[in-house]
């Protein structure tokens, strides 16, 4: 189905593949689901019990059978547990130009260019975008120290995802780096 649907699924077989098919489990390794298809293994209730799943596996498996939401109310005690507050969300908006934009840039590199803040207790909310007109990569990193200052913990949904942009963007500005390492820390 990627990038597009086969136009031929209908005459292979595909067509024939159980609803609850082990092609819809999100959380198994595409190598183990084409493991499992070797084995006529097709339907994912079918999967053997001792099938090496790892734990995160085995939970989307049983919920996958079940039905049933699966919700780890200690793990998320403990994570929330660390937040220090004042804290705000954080999304941080990037685009991945083609053509580099600057020096020492390659293809396809995260650049950051706006982000939102969204406060917990302080209903503090911020949208910042950068101005094209200038250096809008130094522009966003000054604004974005200025406004989370403030907060001792940002919370996002793509942890990563915002750290590698930041990481990027502060080795290009070293005179920022220290800041910007303690709101690294704070993610």
């Amino acid at each position: 189905d990627a990038p597009y649907t086969c136009d031929f699924k209908g005459y292979c077989g595909w067509n024939r593949m159980p609803t609850q098919s082990i092609f819809e489990l999100d959380d198994l390794e595409e190598e183990q689901k084409w493991e499992l298809f070797q084995q006529n293994i097709l339907d994912f209730r079918d999967i053997p019990k001792d099938y090496p799943l790892k734990p995160i596996q085995k939970i989307g498996l049983q919920t996958k059978i079940s039905g049933e939401v699966y919700i780890d109310k200690e793990a998320i005690k403990t994570h929330l547990d660390k937040i220090l507050f004042p804290a705000s969300f954080l999304d941080i908006q990037v685009f991945r130009p083609a053509i580099p934009l600057t020096f020492g840039a390659h293809p396809y590199i995260q650049v950051p260019f706006g982000y939102g803040l969204k406060g917990i207790e302080d209903e503090r909310n911020v949208v910042h975008l950068s101005d094209a007109n200038c250096d809008f990569e130094e522009f966003f990193l000054k604004q974005f120290l200025i406004d989370t200052s403030d907060f001792k913990t940002l919370i996002c949904f793509d942890k990563q995802w915002e750290l590698k942009a930041l990481k990027r963007i502060s080795e290009r500005f070293p005179q920022h780096k220290d800041e910007t390492e303690k709101r690294l820390e704070s993610i």
